[in-house]
């Protein structure tokens, strides 16, 4: 298993997937953990620009590198996500029908 344990932290950031991409080409360990207080040049889903003010949204990327073939490495992205929901809702004491709040704070970073 990765070792999790090295965490690259900013108060501001262009984009953490970014910050984690670079360091992946300058051969930096599978489990960096980037993370920002605020993004400034982030880019989401049909390279739509995502920018978080601080405070405003959890900013992190972690780099990965799965022996997975490429038609299989879509699950990593789904496990992520639910292991983040899980332990979220374990660490905060949230119920299921709090979760349209998480997505509401998610919301706060804009998207266009």
């Amino acid at each position: 298993l990765p070792d999790f344990f090295c965490v690259q932290a900013f108060e501001t950031i262009g984009s953490t997937m970014e910050e984690c991409r670079g360091r992946a080409g300058e051969g930096a360990p599978e489990g960096l953990v980037v993370v920002a207080d605020e993004q400034t040049a982030g880019r989401g889903r049909l390279g739509r620009s995502w920018i978080a003010p601080a405070g405003s949204a959890l900013l992190v990327s972690v780099l990965l590198r799965p022996a997975l073939p490429i038609e299989r490495v879509h699950l990593v992205t789904l496990a992520g996500g639910l292991a983040l929901r899980a332990s979220t809702m374990r660490v905060l004491s949230w119920r299921i029908e709090d979760t349209p709040r998480l997505a509401t704070a998610a919301g706060a970073a804009r998207r266009r």
